[in-house]
């Protein structure tokens, strides 16, 4: 009796990888297509990531910023959302980082001085990405593209 029962608890434990499964003609009572169950897992998403760049960050610390310049940049940085769009007013990161708002004024100066963050639309500022990225690579190359063309734009018009 307990051989049996032994019995029947090993084969309850066959793994799930060896079930045959199949999609049966519900006419006909015909299996049409017979294979295994695999496992498939669920993607990973990773929140709160953004791709930093090496020689963006050699500059950085070659470009003598001062520290509150610094540390909003790294609020910057945290608050940055994809295509590296960062919607954040100056009250707010004066109220997260405990600086007056004059303070803050300079050191976003600083920053768009330095070619580290670029106006956008919408009370909106882009961090270059030379410095790092937030979202799809193809994208990235797409706006490096966009960002070289201007440039090569703006100075061929100076040049005339």
């Amino acid at each position: 009796m307990e051989a049996e029962q032994q019995t029947e608890k090993t084969n309850s434990k066959k793994p799930i990888a060896n079930a045959r499964v199949g999609i049966i003609d519900k006419e006909t009572g015909e299996v049409i297509d017979e294979g295994s169950l695999i496992y498939v897992p669920q993607r990973v998403r990773i929140k709160g990531f953004f791709m930093g760049m090496q020689d963006g960050f050699e500059y950085l610390a070659k470009s003598n910023l001062k520290s509150e310049a610094l540390n909003v940049l790294l609020l910057l940085i945290a608050r940055m959302d994809y295509e590296n769009v960062i919607r954040v007013s100056q009250k707010e990161i004066g109220d997260v980082l405990g600086m007056k708002k004059q303070n803050v004024s300079r050191a976003m100066k600083t920053l768009r001085e330095a070619g580290v963050i670029d106006p956008g639309e919408f009370h909106a500022v882009h961090l270059s990405p030379d410095i790092g990225w937030r979202g799809k690579v193809t994208n990235m190359r797409k706006h490096q593209a966009k960002l070289t063309k201007e440039t090569t734009e703006r100075t061929s018009q100076s040049v005339v």
